[in-house]
């Protein structure tokens, strides 16, 4: 009964870990071991604790600390250990800048750091771009590429240039498309 647990189940140690990273199957930003390490390295690893001294809110903050995740929820399981669930952050357009260096753009428009350990298949923007213009309009130009496959299939690179004006770059074929201001882009596509 609910109330078993509630008395008894303080002084309970915790069994186990268990974390499970959302969508992984699509992409894979975060591992489970790399957030075991996290929160072992923040002495929050729960195994072998009682409940009474496991801060699950902690945990998540923890998690949460690490920029490629967007979201995690830490509780306890009626088994007796503590389940971590976290959603990754999905980048939809990757930016290397000339002066801004290489990031990606996510799908709520924030700033995504590139890390070592991925690569994603998204349209790559490259040349003199501003965080602004790439949260915005870029990024609005990457949805629309996102959502009509043969665009998307089609178009490896936007190359921008000091103006924001814009040249495509296909997949294949030795030749440029040079859209100029990213204006009116269904039209001229």
């Amino acid at each position: 009964s609910a109330n078993y647990f509630r008395d008894s189940s303080l002084n309970r140690e915790c069994t186990g870990f268990e974390v499970e990273i959302k969508d992984s199957l699509k992409t894979q930003f975060v591992t489970a071991a790399e957030v075991e390490t996290l929160v072992k390295k923040h002495d929050l690893y729960p195994v072998g604790k009682s409940f009474k001294d496991i801060n699950t809110l902690a945990i998540r903050d923890t998690i949460m600390a690490n920029r490629l995740v967007e979201s995690a929820n830490v509780f306890i399981t009626s088994k007796g250990s503590v389940m971590a669930t976290v959603q990754q952050r999905e980048p939809v357009l990757r930016v290397i800048s000339e002066n801004k260096g290489s990031f990606y753009i996510d799908k709520d428009r924030k700033i995504m750091p590139v890390a070592s350990s991925f690569s994603v298949y998204v349209p790559v923007a490259t040349g003199d771009i501003e965080e602004e213009f790439a949260k915005n309009e870029l990024y609005d130009f990457a949805m629309f590429l996102n959502n009509n496959s043969d665009w998307d299939a089609w178009i490896e690179q936007i190359v921008v240039n000091d103006e924001n004006d814009v040249e495509l770059i296909p997949r294949a074929g030795n030749f440029r498309i040079i859209m100029g201001s990213l204006e009116d882009y269904p039209t001229k596509l």
